[in-house]
């Protein structure tokens, strides 16, 4: 077997594995809170009801990790051989990147307040065995004078001297490796308790100094086995315990902020991402709309009241719930030890080899070393840890399939995480700006792209970072720099598929008038016409076209209004006037040099209405009513004017100047022939609107006339196109499907352009035409590409 033929045999495996586990690792856009337990579900809902600024995702880590502290109190272990030979903890690492007022110490907080009884319990269990070692010690040495006493001898005032303090379960950022170890040593004693670790700003800890870093190096360490050597270069006096059998469970926090624009932090989370926490750790790190879709903002006083009313009263009938199903999670594992021995069910242990599985193949065709790769080698082992936790909450001690099924779910989703996390740590200024406005900001100051790191460099139009991030955004919208704002705004294009056009998809201003006799008698029926606003499918748009009538594509703002607030007396057509965005582009010709049948023919795969205008039998005078991908404002009528310069040069068309303008009142006319295409795709404008993005002052058209050239200079310059033709014509050569009449006609028209005589631009199309897997028929590369444009090809 080859290197390339196991990949495709890889690439296959992983194929069928994802349509087999199709229902459980499918995600949305959205995370859904329907698809976790209720116990856990409701935990969530406690922490995003009381700190709103969290997203469902970062809830669910903060709420996850306090119930991984509590529940890991009695230290159950998963015991099945599905997972590992060995017994393996339930302890879990989490960190999370969120804005500051997010509210994620008060998440955490809350609900150590709910899971107190819980915790009380866990407390009065410890201080039992305590006080029996306490009284063990005692009898000890009374048994040096009192041989037969025995521990019904011993007082409580014989063993308070033993009595020590029950150490606390939680460290913090700030404590040095030395200092933890001693407390993990107390703890590794003890018969119950865990250790929690909460980071309030990992970013912050990163940039200051080593202790830190031996903190993350204990936690590496302890993870898998619960094993940490103390190191050999510490001294005599001051060397720590070796620690076994002692798990961390781990909470850190960080702005994004500076996580993304610190060098000194970036390279070491990427460092601890590639060599450790990608495997072990669940990264979280909410985009814009995540982070607000618990944050609703009420649009008046009284219903900013009802929200805050309502959110108590979740917060106070689940708080309840959630503190009482953990004291009684807890109570079933003390009084139990059978119950700490957690095992998968037979449905979840098939799921879990075949998502183990899934992830060992899918990480094999990733790049190698890479940390998306580390991540997925460790995925199901570490998630494994977070359902049992997730079981032992719902006070069971066998994951079933619909458990580790939600923690699969959750995994999944945030992978798209880690994915951000390295784009951003290696990517490019413009990349990381791409992002941001991909992951939903529609604005960020200069400012803030200074303090980013994304900016270092302020120039007057910021084209070295605009002109690479546009082509970034390309196909989802266009991005500027606005010097009186100093933001930089991203406009995401509004567009439209054509499955999304219903059978009246298009809202039209019109008016049918008894006749049109002279421009003069037009004027008459304009007044107020614009009020007539309705939404049109393509017959009736077909019928506008072939009666008398008057017709425009965007709305105007109103003017004076009556008491009726229905009633518009003034509509002000004009461009700076229009309030609406179309998806309809018009384009009056006057005079073409190809008829109406060969544009319809053009646009073959495109939607799109021809009809004949004021001269009804002339077919070389003819009005385009072409359907785009993207809904235009109209507003912005240069932009409006670019696209259809585009349009026209794609279809080798001249337009009337008016089409340039958006407000431009059209006329429909009695007995006018109509062609129409309501099947296929909409015209693409997304290239021509970034186009237009990197430079508004951009008019020419797509093709560029060239200076005349001597017989002799014009001979060698042909010579020299006809040896390059592959390169120079590789457009049209590699035309998609449906896009080649197209592509071919841009390329005529290229020859054109560049000097060739007739027959010279017929050879060139002929060998473009015959590189095609399906060329175009002879009679309609005839007569729809070479006869009109020999006429525009040097005599």
């Amino acid at each position: 077997m080859t290197a390339e033929n196991r990949r495709k045999d890889l690439l296959n495996l992983v194929n069928q594995y994802e349509e087999h586990l199709q229902k459980v690792i499918h995600i949305d856009d959205r995370f859904d809170l329907n698809r976790l337990p209720d116990i856990i579900k409701q935990t969530v809902q406690v922490i995003t009801t009381t700190s709103p600024g969290f997203s469902n995702t970062a809830a669910l880590a903060a709420a996850s990790h306090v119930m991984s502290h509590m529940l890991s109190q009695p230290r159950p272990v998963i015991d099945d051989l599905t997972v590992s030979r060995d017994k393996v903890p339930t302890n879990n690492y989490f960190i999370i990147l969120s804005s500051s007022g997010s509210g994620k110490s008060k998440s955490v907080k809350t609900l150590n307040k709910a899971y107190q009884p819980a915790k009380e319990l866990v407390d009065s269990k410890r201080k039992e065995a305590m006080e029996r070692k306490a009284k063990a010690q005692a009898l000890a040495a009374l048994q040096e004078e009192h041989p037969d006493y025995t521990v019904d001898n011993v007082t409580d005032a014989m063993a308070a001297p033993y009595m020590e303090e029950l150490p606390r379960t939680t460290i913090s950022a700030d404590s040095t490796r030395g200092g933890s170890a001693t407390l993990l040593a107390r703890i590794q004693k003890e018969e119950l308790s865990a250790v929690a670790l909460i980071i309030d700003e990992l970013g912050m800890s990163l940039e200051s100094g080593t202790t830190i870093n031996e903190m993350m190096k204990l936690l590496t360490e302890l993870f898998d086995v619960g094993t940490a050597e103390a190191p050999e270069y510490k001294g005599a006096e001051s060397k720590e315990q070796s620690l076994s059998d002692i798990y961390i469970n781990m909470l850190a926090h960080s702005s994004p902020t500076i996580v993304y624009s610190n060098k000194v932090v970036k390279d070491k989370l990427t460092s601890l991402f590639k060599t450790a926490f990608a495997r072990r750790t669940f990264f979280i790190s909410p985009d814009v709309d995540e982070s607000v879709e618990n944050n609703q903002v009420a649009t008046t006083i009284e219903e900013d009241r009802q929200l805050t009313d309502t959110r108590r009263a979740t917060t106070s009938k689940l708080l309840p719930q959630v503190s009482s199903s953990m004291t009684e999670a807890i109570y079933r594992l003390l009084s139990n030890r059978d119950n700490l021995t957690i095992t998968l069910s037979p449905e979840a242990q098939e799921l879990y080899t075949d998502y183990y599985n899934y992830c060992s193949k899918k990480a094999e065709l990733l790049l190698e070393d890479s940390i998306q790769q580390t991540e997925l080698f460790g995925r199901a082992f570490k998630l494994v840890r977070l359902a049992a936790i997730w079981q032992l909450a719902q006070q069971s001690s066998v994951i079933t399939y619909d458990t580790l099924a939600s923690t699969i779910y959750f995994v999944e989703y945030i992978s798209k995480y880690l994915d951000k996390f390295v784009m951003l740590t290696t990517a490019k200024p413009y990349e990381i700006l791409a992002s941001y406005f991909l992951d939903g900001t529609k604005s960020i100051s200069l400012d803030e792209t200074i303090r980013l790191g994304i900016v270092n460099k302020v120039t007057p139009t910021f084209q070295e970072i605009l002109d690479p991030l546009n082509s970034k955004l390309a196909k989802q919208g266009v991005a500027h720099y606005d010097k009186d704002l100093k933001s930089f705004i991203y406009n995401k294009f509004d567009k439209v598929e054509p499955e999304e056009l219903t059978t009246c998809s298009f809202t039209m201003s019109y008016k049918l008038v008894p006749d049109l006799p002279t421009k003069a008698g037009r004027e008459v029926h304009l007044a107020n016409f614009d009020r007539f606003r309705d939404d049109l499918c393509y017959s009736n748009i077909v019928n506008l076209l072939s009666r008398n009538s008057i017709f425009n594509t965007f709305q105007y703002a109103a003017g004076s209004t009556t008491t009726n607030p229905d009633v518009l007396l003034d509509m002000y057509r004009s461009n700076k006037s229009i309030i609406s965005k179309s998806n309809l582009v018009i384009i009056d010709i006057d005079q073409s040099s190809v008829p109406l049948e060969s544009v319809h023919d053009f646009l073959a795969e495109y939607q799109h209405i021809i009809s004949t205008s004021s001269d009804v039998t002339n077919k070389y005078k003819f009005r385009i009513i072409l359907p785009v991908n993207v809904e235009l404002d109209g507003a912005n009528s240069q932009e409006y004017a670019y696209v259809v310069r585009r349009v026209c040069a794609d279809l080798l068309l001249t337009p009337d100047p008016k089409s340039y303008c958006p407000s431009q009142a059209w006329y429909g006319y009695e007995g006018a022939e109509v062609t129409l295409t309501d099947e296929g795709k909409l015209y693409d404008v997304t290239e021509y609107l970034t186009e237009f993005a990197k430079d508004e002052k951009k008019v020419q058209s797509a093709s560029t006339i060239t200076k005349q050239r001597s017989p002799k200079a014009r001979k060698a310059h042909i010579d020299k196109l006809m040896d390059s033709i592959d390169k120079v014509f590789e457009y049209a050569i590699l035309a998609k499907p449906g896009e080649g009449s197209l592509m071919l006609a841009r390329a005529a028209m290229h020859c054109a352009d560049e000097g060739c005589t007739a027959e010279e631009m017929e050879t060139i199309i002929r060998y473009i035409n015959d590189c095609w897997d399906v060329p175009m028929n002879e009679s309609r590369l005839m007569s729809t590409i070479v006869t009109p444009i020999s006429s525009r090809c040097k005599q």
